[in-house]
C-alpha cells in the first residue's frame, strides 16, 4: 500500500511508515449485528456537530478528532520545524507541527492536544490556538528554533544574490507555497547532495520527511561501538519507534504499539485493565479454589460446618478430605468415627477407631474405650473379652478387667499334702465363682464361692468357672489334692501332778506348726475359745486342774494332757490385811471415793483377788524348770526361795461382771512388802517397783480436844 503523507510504499502487515513515521488506522470488517450495535452507540452521543466544521478525510487520517462536547483534539505525531518526528523524552523546546505541517501548541501532552487546523480556521493559542498576531509566513519559525543544526536566514544573505531572494530572505529559485513551506524544488536540492546545515526550513511540508531522515542518517557521526554490551547483554533490545523492524515483530507488539499511536488508546486501555481485571479475578479464583481444595484446616472447618447444618453426607466427605492432607490428627478420626456412627456405617467408625489404637500413642486408651463401648451397647461381651486379651498394654487391659473372664486362682497348685489345707479361690475382677469338689464341671447352679475351702483327710479334685458382671463365663480351673494328715502328739507338762509348798511355773514345748491351749475348768480345750498358752503359767493356791491340748493349724486336735495340783504355803501373812492395804492406798492415791473402793461418782469398786504365787530367785525373775528328779522322779524343793503372792486388780459393777483393769501386784510372804508387778505376754510376772509403805498406811485417830476446866 502507499503512505499517504510521503507517498513511499509500505507492506502490507506494516502498522508505520518506514520513511515518515505515518501510522495507519484498519478498520475491522464487522458483522452486520456488531456495526448495528456501533451505529446505535455513536446515535446515542449527543453531539451537536451542525455547529463543527467537518473535518477533511486528511486531516482525520492525520489524528485529528472531536470528542462528544465538541472539542477537536490531535492524536497524531508531533513534529519539529525540520520535519523530525518529537518524542516526550527528546530535549527539544521549538516549535512543534502536525503530521499535515501545521503548527500545535507546545503546551501539553501532545496525546491530549485541543487544537483547531488551519482548514478550520485558525491556529493554537495558549489554550489550544495560536496568537492572531501569528505571521501566516511563518517567518520567525527559524528565529524560535534553539536545535543545534538550524541557522537563521540572516545568515544566507550572501547567498541570496546568487539564488535570488524573496522578500522574506528565502531562496526564489526553490520557491515557496503561500503557506511558507518550502517547495519542492527544495527536494532535488537535498538530492543533489547539498550541505544539510544549508538549508533553511520553515514549518517543513511531510512529503520531504523520509528525504530528511535518509539526509540525516547519512551526515550523522558514527555512533560509539560497545561492543562489550553487544556481547555480554542478553535481554530485551531497545528501540524506538523510528529504528525498529516491525517486519520481524510479532502482532502481540505490534498491536499494543498500534494501540498506543492510535487515537482510541483510552478505549484500548480501559479494554486492557478490564482483561487484567477479569485475569486477576480468575488468578484469584483458581488460587482460591486450590487453597481451599489443598488446605486441611478449611476443609475440617466446612465438615464442621455441614454437620452442624445436619448435612452428613457432606461432614463425612469433608472430613475424609481433610484426614487425605493431614492423617495425624486423632481428634479429628474420632469426630470422623462419630460421624460414621451416627451415619450407620458401623465397619468405617470402627476401622477409624483401630487405627488410632494401633497408632499406640496417649490416644490408645480413648479409642479402646469407644470400641469397647460400643460392643457392650451390642452386649457382645465374649468380642470385649477376646479384645482385651489380644491387647499388649498392661494399663488398657487393668482398666478394663471387669470385662475380662479369666478364670479362677487356687492358693494351692495341685499335690499332696500332710497337713489340712483351707483352699483359697480368686479371680482378677468382679464377679462370682462357681465350683465343684466331686470332680463335675462347674455351672452357674454349682456350690457359690463365699469363703475359703477345708480340705481334709483324702483325696479331692476342685473345678471351679469365674462368671463376671455382664455374665461372660470364664474356661474351668482345675486342682486335685491328696491329704494325709498328721494329728499333733500329746504334751509333756514340766510340773507333774503332785502337792506343793513352793509355787512352781507351770511349763511345756509347742509344737510346730501347732497352738497350745488349756483350761482350768475341766473342759477340753478348742481352737479360738481356751486359754493360749506362750509361757510358763505361775501355780494356783489351792488345788487347780489343769487340761492341755496341742492343735495344728487345720484345727485337728491332738490327745490332751491333764494335771492337777495342790500349793500350799506356809506363812503368817494375813491376805485380809494386804487387801485392806490396797484399799488404803488407792483410797489415799485419790482413785477411789471411800475405803470400800468405789470409784469417784460412780458404783463400781475397785476388787483385789490373790489367786497365785511364784517363786523368784535374788534378781526377781521366775524360778522355772521340772523340780522332780529324773531317776526317782521325787520332787526336788528349792531351797531359800523367795515367795510372792500374785494380786490380781478388777473391777466389779452393780451387776457383779468382773473386770481385769490389767494393774497386777506382788507381796511378799516373808515381810508383807508390796511391789507393782509387769504381767508378760504369757503368764510370766516379773517384780516391778517397790510401793512405799506410807502411801498405803492409815491415817492417825482423831482424838477429841479435853475441855478447858472452869475457874
Amino acid at each position: 500500500m502507499i503512505c499517504p503523507v510521503c507517498g513511499a510504499e509500505v507492506g502490507e502487515s506494516k502498522l508505520l511508515c518506514p520513511e515518515c513515521g505515518h501510522e495507519f488506522r484498519f478498520i475491522p470488517d464487522f458483522e452486520p449485528e456488531v456495526e448495528n450495535q456501533i451505529n446505535d452507540t455513536l446515535s446515542e452521543i449527543s453531539i451537536d456537530d451542525e455547529d463543527l466544521e467537518e473535518l477533511t478525510p486528511e486531516e482525520i487520517e492525520a489524528g485529528y478528532y472531536y470528542d462528544e462536547e465538541g472539542n477537536l483534539y490531535y492524536d497524531g505525531p508531533v513534529f519539529d520545524a525540520d520535519g523530525y518526528e518529537v518524542h516526550d523524552d527528546d530535549p527539544y523546546n521549538g516549535p512543534l507541527f502536525d503530521a499535515l505541517g501545521n503548527p500545535i501548541d507546545d503546551s501539553g501532552d501532545a496525546d491530549d492536544m485541543n487544537v483547531q487546523s488551519s482548514e478550520a480556521g485558525g491556529y493554537p493559542e495558549e489554550d489550544g490556538y495560536m496568537p492572531e498576531d501569528y505571521p501566516d509566513d511563518h517567518s520567525d519559525i527559524a528565529d524560535r528554533t534553539e536545535g543545534d543544526d538550524l541557522r537563521r536566514h540572516d545568515d544566507y544573505s550572501d547567498d541570496a544574490e546568487e539564488y535570488g531572494d524573496d522578500a522574506d530572505g528565502y531562496a526564489d529559485e526553490y520557491g515557496d507555497d503561500p503557506d511558507g513551506n518550502m517547495s519542492s524544488d527544495a527536494d532535488d536540492y537535498y538530492e543533489e547532495g547539498y550541505e544539510y546545515e544549508d538549508i533553511e526550513s520553515e514549518g517543513g511540508d511531510t512529503a520531504d520527511f523520509g528525504k530528511r531522515d535518509e539526509l540525516a542518517a547519512e551526515y550523522a557521526e558514527p555512533e560509539e561501538e560497545y561492543s562489550e554490551f553487544d556481547e555480554e547483554y542478553e535481554g530485551d533490545d531497545f528501540y524506538d519507534d523510528d529504528s525498529y523492524d516491525y517486519d520481524d515483530d510479532d502482532i502481540f507488539h505490534q498491536f499494543f504499539l498500534a494501540a498506543a499511536k492510535s487515537r482510541f488508546k483510552k478505549l484500548y486501555f480501559c479494554l486492557f485493565l478490564v482483561v487484567m481485571l477479569l485475569l486477576a479475578g480468575l488468578v484469584y479464583f483458581v488460587s482460591v479454589r486450590v487453597y481451599r481444595s489443598s488446605s486441611y484446616e478449611y476443609q475440617a472447618e466446612l465438615a464442621e460446618q455441614a454437620y452442624l447444618e445436619g448435612d452428613l453426607d457432606g461432614a463425612i466427605d469433608y472430613m475424609e478430605k481433610a484426614l487425605t492432607l493431614s492423617s495425624g490428627d486423632d481428634e479429628m478420626k474420632f469426630k470422623l468415627a462419630r460421624y460414621y456412627f451416627e451415619d450407620f456405617d458401623d465397619e468405617k467408625a470402627l476401622l477409624m477407631l483401630w487405627e488410632i489404637a494401633y497408632e499406640k500413642n496417649e490416644n490408645q486408651e480413648r479409642a479402646y474405650r469407644e470400641i469397647i463401648s460400643y460392643y457392650e451397647k451390642q452386649s457382645d461381651f465374649p468380642m470385649i473379652e477376646s479384645i482385651l486379651e489380644a491387647c499388649e498394654n498392661e494399663n488398657i487391659v487393668n482398666s478394663f478387667r471387669d470385662y475380662l473372664a479369666n478364670p479362677p486362682e487356687f492358693s494351692y497348685a495341685s499335690g499332696e499334702y500332710d497337713d489340712v489345707i483351707t483352699l483359697t479361690l480368686s479371680a482378677g475382677s468382679n464377679g462370682s465363682i462357681y465350683y465343684t469338689t466331686d470332680g463335675h464341671e462347674p455351672t452357674t447352679e454349682s456350690t457359690l464361692y463365699t469363703s475359703p475351702i477345708q480340705l481334709n483327710l483324702g483325696s479331692h479334685e476342685i473345678n471351679a468357672i469365674f462368671v463376671n458382671n455382664y455374665g461372660v463365663v470364664s474356661e474351668v480351673a482345675n486342682a486335685t489334692y491328696r491329704i494325709y494328715i498328721r494329728v499333733p502328739d500329746a504334751l509333756a507338762i514340766s510340773v507333774p501332778d503332785g502337792e506343793y509348798t513352793v509355787p512352781m511355773l507351770i511349763e511345756t514345748e509347742v509344737p510346730q506348726f501347732c497352738t497350745v491351749y488349756y483350761t482350768t475348768d475341766g473342759t477340753p480345750p478348742t481352737m479360738g475359745e481356751s486359754n493360749e498358752y506362750s509361757e510358763g503359767i505361775p501355780m494356783p493356791l489351792g488345788h487347780s486342774h489343769f487340761i492341755f491340748a496341742a492343735i495344728s493349724q487345720e484345727g485337728i486336735s491332738g490327745d490332751v494332757t491333764e494335771c492337777d495340783y495342790d500349793l500350799t504355803i506356809d506363812s503368817d501373812l494375813d491376805l485380809q490385811t494386804v487387801i485392806a492395804a490396797f484399799k488404803q492406798y488407792n483410797l489415799n492415791m485419790g482413785r477411789t471415793a471411800d475405803i470400800e473402793g468405789h470409784l469417784p461418782g460412780n458404783l463400781t469398786r475397785y476388787s483385789y483377788v490373790i489367786d497365785s504365787a511364784i517363786n523368784l530367785d535374788d534378781s526377781g525373775e521366775a524360778v522355772s524348770g521340772n523340780m522332780a528328779d529324773p531317776e526317782t522322779g521325787e520332787l526336788k524343793q528349792p531351797k531359800d526361795p523367795h515367795i510372792y503372792y500374785i494380786i490380781t486388780e478388777t473391777t466389779v459393777d452393780t451387776s457383779g461382771l468382773t473386770m481385769k483393769t490389767g494393774n497386777y501386784y506382788m507381796v511378799s510372804v516373808e515381810d508383807g512388802s508390796i511391789y507393782k508387778a509387769v504381767k508378760n505376754e504369757g503368764e510370766v510376772i516379773k517384780r516391778g517397783e517397790l510401793i512405799p509403805p506410807e502411801s498405803y498406811a492409815a491415817p492417825p485417830p482423831i482424838v477429841p480436844e479435853e475441855p478447858i476446866p472452869e475457874t
